[in-house]
């Protein structure tokens, strides 16, 4: 089995291969497209395959009740079904090496060839970059997504109470991001919370634990 450092791909005993990263480097977010229901399958096989310094795997998942038998029963749910997220630096042997999982379908860029083709032709510039090909997601939108996960890369419920029809969280992910809650279903104990990812809007829901007036100010 082949392991991938800093240092290249080495086997067992034998010397590295190719240098994947080099010292210095900046690593960023990049989404890869998975068959649906390989996601953990895929982080599992890349965290074999990479070491911790050159590629994080994150798959975002959420805690939410479902009620079954007339009670609640808390689950865990993905939060972007068919969606891996890796935090690495992105070059053309790494890219190379993810395509050959067979769950992996494609890396999401923002642009398309067709578009990098049109952009070229605009510059008077012909010359393909890395860069160009593997967009990385923007600070501004992993930073809230990463800012909803616990430690184990999940999304917990957030303990909130209303006055005056507005919300107000006590704790959890939601804490002081109140503001990207859009919609909230009591019944179901969910609030739609509005991202962005990849230049688009995502709604995604979050669980949520209505707390009685007397105990909102109550902190776990």
């Amino acid at each position: 089995m082949l392991i991938i450092t800093s240092s290249g791909i080495h086997s067992p005993e034998g010397p590295p291969v190719f240098n994947l990263l080099l010292l210095g480097d900046i690593m960023s977010w990049y989404v890869l497209f998975v068959r649906n229901g390989c996601e953990d399958r895929v982080k599992s096989s890349l965290q074999r395959l990479f070491t911790g310094e050159l590629l994080r795997c994150v798959v975002p998942k959420k805690q939410i009740s479902e009620r079954r038998a007339g009670q609640y029963d808390l689950i865990e749910r993905l939060l972007f079904p068919g969606y891996v997220f890796i935090q690495t630096q992105m070059n053309y042997s790494t890219y190379y090496i993810l395509q050959k999982n067979p769950h992996v379908y494609r890396l999401l860029n923002y642009c398309s060839r067709k578009d990098l083709i049109y952009k070229h032709q605009a510059m008077n510039n012909l010359e393909n970059s890395e860069e160009q090909y593997f967009r990385q997601i923007p600070e501004e939108e992993i930073s809230p997504i990463l800012g909803l996960l616990d430690h184990d890369d999940v999304a917990e419920n957030s303990r909130v109470y209303f006055e005056n029809s507005r919300m107000n969280v006590v704790s959890g992910p939601l804490t002081g991001k109140e503001e990207l809650v859009t919609k909230v279903d009591k019944r179901k104990r969910r609030a739609k919370v509005s991202l962005q990812l990849l230049g688009g809007g995502r709604t995604i829901d979050l669980g949520i634990i209505l707390l009685e007036p007397e105990t909102n100010l109550v902190q776990e």
